[in-house]
């Protein structure tokens, strides 16, 4: 007998073979010829009840592509694939199974994109199955059982995009909202209907041939089509009941009965024909979605059932071995339905009595999932939450949140509140679905402090619990309150309390570099992500890299946090689990892009987690990633896009009741104004903005420590007001920046103090102002916090290019100049011929420089270097970017006055 584990396994791998091939099936020979004379086609639905023959067909298509030697994967779709982080699962165990078959080695390839996406999934097909002229059939049985948009978005975007030497099946009992129709008017998809799949007269003459004991006339063969219509499951029915003379001689009377009609007529007829125990044991097996020896062993109360699993099966008794090792076994539909509704007449009492059996076996073999679905069906909802507590940590913690969220809606809230943890659990994944409306009695059970589950860690679940929604909610004081008395150091935790205290440690760091705390934050980061580790979870893991590169950014080592945002960005190893951890890393790395001036890959990241960023859980997350891609747009002169983003961002902030974020916006459209020289809108604008609470006194949040209200405010003065107070507010607030160690804040309190020093004709003490902020842009590594400051600032540069500047700064400001379009004559061009990147390039790029000035092309590039070509479009962009040139004739020119050849 396998173990729970061995158990376990099996259930999933079966996900990814097809049942078991009936020998007395009749091949669908007119049907594949059928399919396989239109080449042209790339995606074949098929469509039709229960019982019409659609896996069979797959089935065969797939054996014979595999008698040609060609390549094919199969997975048989089930409700836990409206899961996207599930499906993700279940789609690398398919890549890896046709990895296995073909010749490409999948660790080659990288792909820096989102599972949740499509393109993700294309890219990803692309660079890791074997290569074109080894054609792959890709099979997707029972996907009926899909009802989410994102999945159907996923399925519609890959098979439009996907290359000519892949073909998808999908069979369906519904047509699947996929976007069909431009595929099939183009000629690229193929839908077979019902009427497709009924047998031909042929079919069913040699269907009943394999059975040359009935012996039927070709009156009764005639009358038998007529009545099934070509059903094959009504015409199974019938060849298992003919050998009954009471069916035979029903033939003729059964001319008003429907086909569905006649299969349950014959159904009944199957069932009596059996012995009583056979028939006892398809009654009491039926109500279970899967069925094996042990299990049904359980349910029955006997010790053969192995035996009566194998005789339905090579009788062709509806019943079908799933895992090709005779250990799982699945009832047809059809045969399942008619089965359950018998036993609910005949003996409505054993209904529930089969399900608590059954949910006891897959609670004691740790099938949980299993055992909370017959609990449901049991009504046992006591059972069913105890099975949901053990289940739903794990799931959480690897942001499998749309499963723990779709049972939780089965079982009444009353039942889920006398389970103190597992209402934590729901409350997690709520939460980060951003389901307001179902979480408010969850948050309001917890809040009010009436749970008790007599553990006396339930207290910190809670608390934790409440911090991470208040943060949600962006009450940072309660929030943060929250969390204080934590102690997060607890080095056995493990598993879902690991998760926690993970989300904990996280939550204290943002708190800690909130208040200028960063080495307070590093060990905090620290906590939080060997917890992670610890717990096996990576949601907590995009958050603790979101915050490491905030911190890094705030003290001015821009450049580690380019890096971080790089190394995020290409490792699939954690995007691949889920945007839940992906978003929010991919939110910080945007503003570390657009501070390098990576204009270019700000879009293109930006275009790749829209989604993910938008749907954002933390206010700094979602406003870091959207004001990059706002300027990155400015900075390309595309004024009415960034309006659009700008006006969308708004729309956010009010949707997520976000006050904070919606002051931040405002004030975007006054920085905007002033930027561009109209003061007079920026004061307008300003004025009709309202007071807003502001965050408790100390702290700087990262969008408040980069922008924020006080930071635009005092921007406005600085451009209007040359009052003393000015000055005053300046250096007070810079007194502030430098005792929490932000430096982005310092460098643009010094700009703000040179443009109104300007603006009271004070030019030198202006000039003095602006060399102080370039000489710490320049040694901290920023370039768009000084030239998003527009107009003024430029004309103060250009200025001070012509006075004595030190050399660096010199050189500095010139590139500054020429990125806002200002031509400069660079100190270095007057006294050396050499050309210097605008970043020092690293030995890969370096390396990839020299190919590229060869004349490789991208397709050898990645040969060469054993990485994938869209690894080579990244790393050159990066090149680009750095050697500050926009085509590969000016990079390879370039290469040249660098000496790389």
């Amino acid at each position: 007998m396998p173990t729970n584990k061995e158990a376990s396994e099996k259930i999933f791998l079966h996900k990814f073979s097809s049942p078991a091939m009936d020998p007395l099936s009749i091949p669908r020979s007119g049907l594949i010829e059928h399919i396989a004379g239109q080449p042209h086609v790339r995606t074949i639905i098929v469509q039709a009840p229960a019982g019409h023959g659609k896996t069979t067909l797959l089935q065969q298509i797939a054996q014979c592509w595999q008698d040609k030697g060609g390549l094919t994967g199969w997975v048989t779709l089930d409700e836990a694939d409206n899961d996207v982080t599930r499906l993700a699962e279940h789609l690398e165990h398919l890549l890896g199974i046709l990895r296995s078959q073909g010749t490409r080695d999948g660790s080659k390839g990288r792909v820096r994109s989102d599972p949740y996406k499509a393109a993700y999934w294309v890219e990803r097909i692309n660079s890791q199955l074997p290569p074109e002229g080894q054609s792959i059939q890709l099979f997707f049985d029972d996907y009926q059982n899909i009802d989410d948009h994102g999945v159907h978005q996923i399925f519609q975007e890959v098979i439009s995009h996907l290359p000519d030497y892949i073909t998808v099946f999908i069979a369906s009992r519904s047509i699947p909202p996929i976007g069909l129709s431009r595929l099939v008017v183009n000629q690229q998809a193929l839908i077979l209907r019902f009427e497709d799949l009924k047998f031909s007269p042929d079919e069913a003459r040699a269907f009943f041939n394999i059975n040359s004991k009935l012996n039927l006339s070709d009156e009764e063969l005639e009358t038998i089509y007529q009545r099934s219509e070509g059903w094959p499951a009504a015409l199974q029915l019938f060849r298992l009941t003919l050998a009954q003379n009471t069916v035979r001689d029903s033939l003729k009377n059964l001319s008003s009965y429907t086909p569905y009609q006649i299969t349950e007529y014959l159904a009944s007829n199957v069932l009596e024909f059996q012995t009583e125990r056979v028939k006892q044991f398809m009654l009491y097996t039926a109500p279970l979605r899967r069925l094996c020896a042990s299990l049904c062993n359980a349910i029955t109360g006997w010790e053969d059932s192995q035996s009566f699993l194998l005789f339905l099966e090579r009788s062709g008794l509806f019943l079908s071995n799933i895992d090709q090792e005779l250990y799982w076994f699945k009832f047809h539909g059809l045969f399942s339905h008619f089965l359950q509704e018998q036993l609910k007449s005949e003996a409505p009492e054993e209904w529930q009595q089969i399900h608590r059996r059954a949910a006891q076996w897959f609670f004691e073999w740790e099938l949980y999932e299993d055992s909370l679905y017959h609990a449901i069906e049991a009504k046992d909802y006591e059972f069913a939450v105890r099975a949901m507590d053990l289940w739903a940590g794990e799931e959480v913690a690897n942001a499998c949140l749309q499963s723990v969220a779709r049972w939780a809606d089965k079982i009444p809230i009353d039942e889920i509140a006398k389970c103190p943890t597992l209402v934590v659990k729901v409350t997690w994944a709520l939460t980060f679905l951003r389901r307001r409306d179902k979480l408010a009695p969850f948050l309001e059970l917890l809040r009010e402090g009436k749970l008790d589950s007599g553990e006396q860690r339930f207290q910190i679940d809670s608390d934790i619990m409440i911090s991470v929604v208040e943060l949600v909610l962006d009450n940072l004081g309660t929030a943060f309150t929250m969390i204080a008395d934590i102690d997060t150091e607890v080095s056995e935790a493990t598993d879902f309390y690991a998760f926690e205290l993970s989300a904990a440690a996280n939550i204290k760091a943002y708190h800690a570099m909130a208040t200028g705390d960063f080495a307070g934050a590093r060990n905090y980061l620290t906590t939080a992500r060997n917890h992670s580790q610890e717990g096996k979870a990576i949601f907590p893991g995009g958050y603790n890299v979101g915050l490491s590169i905030i911190s890094c950014y705030l003290q001015g080592r821009v450049d580690e946090s380019l890096q971080r945002s790089e190394a995020t960005l290409e490792d699939e190893r954690w995007l691949v689990e889920g945007s839940y951890a992906a978003a929010p890393a991919v939110c910080t790395a945007l503003m570390s892009l657009y501070e390098k001036n990576r204009l270019d890959q700000v879009f293109d990241v930006f275009q790749q987690y829209r989604t993910e960023i938008d749907t954002g859980l933390m206010l700094d997350f979602v406003n870091s990633a959207y004001l990059a891609m706002i300027r990155a747009c400015d900075a390309k002169e595309r004024f009415a896009q960034s309006e659009q983003l700008l006006e969308y961002l708004e729309d956010i902030a009010i949707h997520a009741t976000w006050s904070r974020l919606s002051t931040i916006c405002a004030w975007e459209h006054v920085r905007r104004a002033l930027v561009r020289g109209d003061t007079g809108q920026a004061q307008a604008i300003a004025s009709r903005i309202p007071t807003q609470s502001t965050p408790p006194k100390n702290y700087l949040m990262f969008s408040d420590a980069i922008e924020g209200a006080r930071l635009s405010q005092l921007r406005l003065m600085a451009y209007t007001d040359k009052s003393r107070n000015v000055e005053q507010a300046l250096q007070s607030e810079f007194s502030f920046a430098v005792s929490q160690h932000c430096i982005p804040r310092q460098i643009k309190l010094k700009l703000f103090s040179a443009i109104y020093r300007e603006n009271k004709a004070q030019h030198e003490l202006a000039t003095q102002e602006l060399t102080g902020a370039l000489t710490m842009a320049l040694n901290h590594g920023f370039y768009r916090t000084i030239i998003d400051e527009g107009r003024a600032v430029i004309s103060l540069m250009q200025r001070a290019l012509a006075e004595q500047l030190p050399k660096d700064t010199h050189e500095f400001c010139a590139t500054l100049l020429a990125e806002s379009g200002i031509e400069t004559t660079r100190s270095s061009e007057l006294g050396s011929t050499g050309f210097q990147p605008l970043e020092p390039l690293t030995s890969r790029e370096l390396q990839m420089l020299s190919l590229v000035a060869r004349g490789s092309s991208n397709k050898v590039i990645a040969r060469d270097l054993f990485i994938s070509e869209n690894t080579v479009k990244f790393h050159l962009k990066n090149i680009y970017s750095k050697l500050g040139v926009r085509t590969r004739t000016q990079a390879i020119r370039a290469a040249m006055n660098m000496g790389v050849i």
